[in-house]
């Protein structure tokens, strides 16, 4: 070997600088590390216990229905990967800790680790330029930077990708030919292992007369992402895959801020420091949109002077865009970091790139793992790393972009942009994609990464909740022991007080305990769940509270756990209430399965409507209800007279503390729903201490009601009505309803509604008995302001009077016309609405088929007769 060839004399000032500093922040880090017992470089890391677990969490959910019940967000070929290394287990008996603590386990991940961080050298020495010792120093403290370190500590597949992108952007151009078709497979199986590699794909686009080697290198992208799906499943899989990745991304912004170097991230972590919170999340929506924009167009249309730059605007659109990009994706900066420091010629600006550079990879010295102490509730800690090589990352990519910008403006100063149809093509490519991007960021990445749910005030009970808590850690100690049981969600109240050590959670966590999807929560088959159900308290009100995204996420969540205790056989046995209205809820699994049929026939259409005709079909219909199932627009039909006495513990249709409504429409059928009951003493299961019992056949309405007769029933609770105690809006109605001989008792009683915003057209009254202490009427809450037009009640009520007839006036044929004539006004304006709707569908083209759909269709109403004393409702 010649001795001279090796000396460094062809290193240039910036890689002396990058050298030099990056060996200090070594010593440093090493030093302090010794002094401090480990304390200073673990405060870096992920998780003591967590250590190479992105691998082997891997394996385990790859082993069986990686997409349906593990929520993987690997592409097939990755998915195929890890199912093959679980082979080697009895995948079925252990969990990923304990994977990781075999000897096999070990063995494999060390050694795909090492043959990734072999290639990955061999391709740097081939590439980087210079001498032995120049090449060595460089795989050294790139190899050993901190982002990879954290990568190794995690156990992420990107160390594979790696190697395969710097091969690629090495000779993706090349003439030799199998060496450009292995460049364009090394592209595919990138973007087949992590997706947003397929930015680099844009550089074949830059190359004129590529139309032949851009079609093969989307050949072989499409074999190595498409074809394994046969493998995992069937392309069914890609919808799936698809949701895991949204679901996933709004998830996991709630964990905390740390270790994240993502645009959202920060521009959320500033705006906490600076309690500007909504300011800062909307600058970092629109910062989020631009950098995708200016990002695509330079990267497609700008003439840059200097390939690595390119290369960093792409790694950086990488790092920077998806919602959880975490510190290990900052090693995708190797590739242009290479490119920089073969420059030969060292311009003013490139000491800031470089200094950009040595921020990003150097080791620093945390002395804590929350470097804001008031982010201490947050399952991340925001340590030191993620602030510089967040600031570090967005500052070279403004660099960059200023850079560009002014490279383009002077060398187009007198050229046209667009010369060719392809670019045209390529252009409105890039506004689909800005678009597609600008959606994602607005719904779907997390606005609020700041505070998991575990710090947010909704979710934390109050004080005085203390006497209600310590009743329910009584009640899991003495009843639930130590019997499977899961949670919703992972909160500290349920987290760090229960004692029970089979205590699972329905979460996207970190967390080994954690079940990601019904399928896993199903597999599991837990004896006990328990519910957290804020959804009633204004979680949107404070800046201090989760985002519309991770409220949205939650809603889901809560809505498919709670159809899974009803449909699963569940029973509730215990509820508690906490501030003020939020239900803390106990389900058992029951040993004899249920019978959860709620309807005879039908496909919920005004044709064919689902018909309910038992006494427990009607019961098991507010069970499925209000188990999260809304029946939007659908049609429901009684077909007889149902008599409810056999029922007990019947629940309003979507109660108060619910979230869930009935948001179609229940039609009667002229039939008589009769001997209902629903007591306050039928919610035994609630806490004493929880006063509003809110009460009626549905209790919060988000649809319709029409001819239907609910009689010789009781309804004993707070605020209590027959039809309906409130609704969604001021879109709902309840047309040619009778409410007769019931018994209505409470704070306040409405012989039909209580605080209901809708409209309620041809409805009577009759002969109920009314016992509110504050006030009772045909509507029981006196400043409400529903819309009424022939509705009566034959009760006198002192206070007021304005709906009261006598019987000698009701008990007539003209008291039957008006509410036949007022309820087919109704309807005929309905039916000419529905009309016109159709008419500009059909003929002017100024509306989509979704309108129509979503239109008020005319209903079907019965008519009312009288015969003799009697009042009835006829039917179809």
């Amino acid at each position: 070997m010649n001795f001279k060839k090796n000396k460094l004399k062809d290193v240039n000032n910036t890689s002396k600088l990058f050298y030099i500093i990056s060996f200090a922040s070594l010593v440093v880090c090493i030093i302090m590390g010794v002094l401090s017992n480990g304390v200073t470089v673990s405060n870096l890391l992920f998780n003591k216990d967590d250590v190479f677990m992105d691998f082997f969490n891997s394996v385990v959910d790859c082993s069986g229905d990686a997409y349906g019940e593990s929520g993987v967000i690997y592409p097939p070929l990755v998915v195929l990967f890890y199912k093959f290394c679980s082979m080697f287990f009895n995948i079925d008996s252990m969990k990923a800790s304990e994977v990781r603590e075999t000897s096999l386990g070990m063995i494999i991940f060390v050694c795909f680790t090492i043959v990734s961080y072999i290639l990955f050298a061999k391709l740097i020495y081939k590439y980087k330029n210079g001498s032995f010792a120049n090449k060595s120093l460089f795989a050294f403290f790139t190899l050993f930077s901190f982002p990879m370190i954290y990568l190794i500590e995690r156990g992420n597949i990107i160390v594979l990708v790696l190697p395969l992108l710097l091969y690629f952007v090495n000779e993706y151009d090349s003439d030799v030919k199998y060496k450009r078709h292995l460049a364009y497979i090394c592209l595919a199986i990138s973007v087949a292992i992590k997706i947003y590699p397929v930015f680099f794909g844009l550089l074949l686009l830059k190359k004129k007369k590529n139309f032949k080697n851009i079609l093969l290198c989307i050949f072989y992208g499409a074999v190595f992402f498409f074809v394994p799906f046969i493998f995992v499943g069937g392309f069914s899989q890609l919808g799936v895959l698809i949701h895991n990745i949204l679901y996933t991304s709004s998830m996991f912004g709630s964990k905390g801020f740390g270790f994240k170097v993502s645009i959202s991230n920060t521009f959320s972590l500033f705006g906490h420091v600076f309690n500007h919170v909504r300011l800062f999340e909307t600058a970092g929506t629109m910062f989020l949109i631009i950098t995708v924009l200016a990002g695509l167009f330079l990267i497609l249309f700008n003439k840059w002077n200097e390939d690595w730059k390119i290369y960093a605007v792409i790694s950086l659109i990488i790092i920077l865009v998806p919602g959880f990009s975490y510190i290990y994706s900052v090693a995708y900066m190797i590739i242009p970091l290479l490119f920089f420091l073969n420059k030969k010629e060292i311009k003013w600006i490139d000491y800031i790139y470089s200094l950009l550079f040595i921020a990003q990879f150097i080791f620093l010295v945390a002395k804590t793992d929350e470097l804001f102490p008031s982010f201490n509730s947050a399952e991340l800690n925001c340590n030191i790393a993620t602030v510089v090589e967040s600031i570090a990352l967005l500052a070279m990519l403004v660099l960059l972009y200023l850079d560009g910008i002014i490279t383009f403006f002077r060398l187009s100063r007198h050229t046209k942009i667009l010369k060719i149809p392809v670019n045209l093509i390529v252009c409105i490519a890039v506004v689909c994609a800005i678009a597609v991007s600008g959606v994602f960021s607005v719904y779907y990445t997390p606005s609020k990464s700041g505070f998991s749910v575990t710090s947010v005030e909704s979710f934390t009970p109050y004080d005085d909740d203390d006497k209600t808590l310590e009743s329910f850690y009584s009640y899991v100690d003495d009843e639930i022991g130590s019997a499977k049981t899961v949670a919703f969600p992972r909160v500290d109240f349920l987290s760090s007080k229960i004692n029970n050590k089979n205590i699972r959670y329905f979460d996207i966590s970190y967390d080994s305990k954690s079940l990601k999807t019904i399928k896993s929560l199903t597999k599991y088959s837990p004896e006990y769940i328990i519910i957290y159900n804020v959804s009633q308290s204004e979680i949107k009100d404070s800046e201090m509270q989760i985002s519309y995204s991770e409220l949205k996420t939650y809603m889901n969540m809560y809505k498919e756990i709670s159809k899974s205790c009803w449909s699963k056989g569940y029973e509730k046995v215990k509820s508690y209430y906490i501030n003020d209205s939020i239900e803390l809820a106990v389900w058992e699994k029951s040993e004899n399965k249920k019978n959860t049929s709620w309807k005879n026939g039908g496909n919920g259409t005004q044709e064919s409507p689902f018909e309910i005709s038992t006494a427990e079909q009607l019961y098991n219909f507010s069970e499925f209800v209000n188990s999260g199932n809304s029946l939007k627009n659908k049609y429901v039909e009684l077909t007889n007279d149902i008599d409810m006495s056999s029922i007990k513990n019947f629940k309003p249709i979507g109660f108060e503390v619910n979230p869930f409504q009935f948001k179609g429409i229940f039609n009667g059928n002229g039939y008589a729903i009769k001997n209902l009951e629903i007591r306050r003493n039928d919610y035994s299961l609630f806490d004493e201490n929880y006063l509003k019992y809110d009460i009626a056949l549905f209790g919060k309405l988000g649809g319709k009601v029409e001819n239907l007769i609910v009689e010789d029933s009781v309804f004993d609770g707070y605020c209590t009505a027959v039809f309906a105690r409130s609704s969604v809006n001021d879109k709902q109605l309840i047309i040619n309803c009778l409410s007769r001989n019931n018994k209505i008792t409470g704070y306040r009683c409405g012989e039909l509604i209580d605080d209901f915003a809708g409209k309620i057209e041809s409805c009577i009254a009759l002969n109920n008995n009314t016992k509110g202490k504050e006030n009772s009427n045909i509507v029981g809450y006196r400043y409400t302001s529903p819309i009424m037009a022939a509705s009566y009640t034959n009760t006198f009520y002192a206070e007021n009077n304005k709906f009261y007839l006598p019987n000698n006036i009701i008990y007539t044929d003209e008291m039957i016309n008006n509410l036949n004539n007022n309820s087919t006004t109704y309807n005929k304006k309905i039916e000419m609405e529905y009309k016109a709707i159709v008419h500009r569908l059909c003929y002017n083209g100024n509306k989509k088929p979704k309108d129509l759909k979503s239109a008020q269709r005319p209903l079907e109403l019965c008519e009312w007769t009288l015969s003799g004393n009697e009042i009835s409702i006829t039917h179809k």
